[in-house]
């Protein structure tokens, strides 16, 4: 009996213990990290902000030459805010974020305190461990049913323990300014929201009720009812989380502070599988407003093939068009369940393209066949074409640019593109479509006023894309340019700037060559919104 009871109360004991230890494990799990330590020091907050007009995202002084961003859709901002161990620097080429598909997105600019973000000042060298930092990086959300992850980089080694999984915080803009971060630091915390609901509490000169503070924090969290909501200076949308084909969906914007009549108006555009913008999906009849109150618009959710999502842009226009748009606002993606699967359909025809005869003879010109391997092709040959097979784009993804691309006659039947950016939008381009074609060399003449540079797209078989800015003279003459497909991948005295995404993703060519395009963008640093660009003897070798 005396050892029953003594195996008895040990149990006891083991069971208690066990309890404890397991508590106090349970209360350290919750106790989140205020600040982590990197390569350099240590981050105190990380910030993600969707793109937002609302919430501009402003780098002083970037240079003309800086080519247009990679990024055509579901871009957002990150901010990290650090402080650096004694004697470190930091500059824009230190560190890099990562996605899950290992795409590298470039820190685009560094400040110290709440200072402005510059572009020629890229390095911070006489740096303190008592200051404070902020990393600017530009990056693109991942998918909807994608966790939103980014791996902190040190590009100047290739040690795995210098990478770092950053705690990103999600906030609707705009970013906490680095001196109301505590000293502590605040990672995993909207310290925005914190800073809300200490206000409210203290507006109620201590009458405090029980459960304010979670009140006060569930104001600005995303609804439980399976609808989102956005809020921006002049409306606020709200719109379902998923849907379904064969569903209607309403979605309402809540104007505030309209100034006079004008026509309120709603499109869903969408994405089919892999996220690939696929333009306009539905468009609502605009509705005349002239006072603040909320507003209703319904749309009929259609199949359509490989349908993955939709997103809602309202827009402020007196036409009821996007192109004199006042203000605008868009939602976030909405996945949309149901629709038909097909297989991807083939490419589009290339180009058709002459070969240069190896003969003078023009007779044996159509007995000679492309030579994919050395041949010369030009690629303003067919005639029979409008454009000579060249085709317009005026970047949709960014609503507001237009244009348009022509024969000019006047100058010797040059390729014309225009571009007008008054309305927004940021780049239009002429492409042209390449059948697995060997490059050794790109020739073209080129008459683009008073530019320093003219922006290239090369594909290549791995579907990565290689934009080159080939360094022009400032005039309004014709210029000539010839590029080595050797020299694509490197900079020189010729290409003031290279950058590359998509494909293998490594800058690194990977021939034969896919689709050619020539960019424009609006003019930077001057006050006129239109571009002109003509080309004309394009051949590729």
């Amino acid at each position: 009996m005396e050892i029953l009871l003594k195996n008895l109360i040990m149990s006891l004991a083991f069971l208690v213990a066990a309890s404890l230890l397991s508590q106090d494990a349970g209360d350290s799990a919750k106790k989140k990290p205020l600040s982590v330590r990197f390569h350099s020091g240590t981050i105190l907050a990380a910030e993600i902000m969707p793109d937002n007009p609302s919430s501009p995202v402003v780098v002083k002084n970037v240079s003309p030459y800086e080519p247009l961003s990679r990024m055509t859709s579901d871009v957002a901002y990150v901010a990290v805010t650090v402080k650096l161990d004694s004697g470190r620097t930091l500059s824009i080429y230190d560190y890099v974020l990562v996605n899950k598909k290992k795409d590298e997105f470039k820190c685009i600019a560094v400040r110290e305190g709440d200072n402005d973000y510059d572009y020629n000042k890229w390095e911070l060298l006489n740096t303190a461990p008592d200051r404070i930092y902020t990393l600017l990086f530009k990056v693109q959300l991942p998918a909807f049913n994608e966790k939103l992850e980014f791996v902190l980089r040190f590009t100047l080694g290739k040690n795995k323990s210098d990478e770092l999984l950053v705690p990103l915080v999600k906030v609707d803009g705009p970013f906490t300014s680095p001196s109301k971060i505590p000293p502590e630091g605040a990672l995993g915390f909207d310290q925005g929201k914190v800073d809300a609901a200490k206000a409210e509490a203290k507006s109620d000169d201590g009458l405090k009720k029980p459960d304010e503070g979670k009140a006060v924090e569930a104001k600005a969290e995303a609804r439980t009812d399976g609808i989102k909501s956005k809020t921006s200076k002049w409306c606020t949308i709200s719109y379902p989380e998923k849907l379904s084909i064969g569903q209607s969906m309403d979605a309402t914007v809540r104007l505030v502070g309209l100034k006079s009549p004008t026509k309120l108006c709603a499109e869903l555009h969408c994405r089919t599988t892999g996220r690939i913008y696929a333009g306009v999906y539905a468009s609502a009849e605009p509705q005349p407003v002239s006072t603040d109150g909320e507003y209703t618009f319904k749309f009929d959710i259609k199949d359509k093939d490989n349908l993955e999502s939709v997103n809602l842009f309202v827009f402020l226009s007196a036409t009821g068009s996007s192109d004199d748009q006042r203000a605008s606002e868009t939602g976030s993606d909405i996945s949309v369940s149901g629709a038909t699967k097909v297989e991807k359909p083939e490419p589009p025809p290339p180009v058709k393209v002459e070969t240069k005869p190896d003969k003078k003879d023009k007779a044996d010109k159509d007995d000679k066949k492309d030579d994919k391997k050395g041949g010369e092709i030009n690629m303003m040959a067919d005639k029979s074409v409008e454009n000579y097979g060249w085709l317009f784009d005026n970047g949709q993804e960014f609503p507001g640019a237009t244009g348009k691309l022509s024969i000019d006659k006047t100058e010797k039947d040059a390729l014309k593109l225009e571009g007008d950016f008054t309305k927004g939008g940021l780049y239009v381009e002429a492409k042209s479509q390449l059948k697995d074609f060997d490059l050794s060399e790109l020739s073209f003449d080129v008459k683009y006023p008073n530019a320093s540079a003219i922006c290239v797209r090369i594909g290549d078989k791995s579907g990565q894309c290689h934009q080159i800015n080939l360094k022009l003279k400032e005039s309004s003459d014709w210029q000539k340019i010839d590029l080595k497909a050797a020299y694509i991948v490197e900079k020189n005295a010729q290409i003031v700037k290279y950058e590359s995404w998509g494909g293998a993703g490594d800058g690194k060519w990977h021939g034969p060559a896919t689709g050619l395009s020539f960019v424009i963008g609006p003019p930077s640093g001057k006050p006129e919104k239109k571009a002109v660009l003509w080309i004309r003897n394009i051949k590729v070798k």
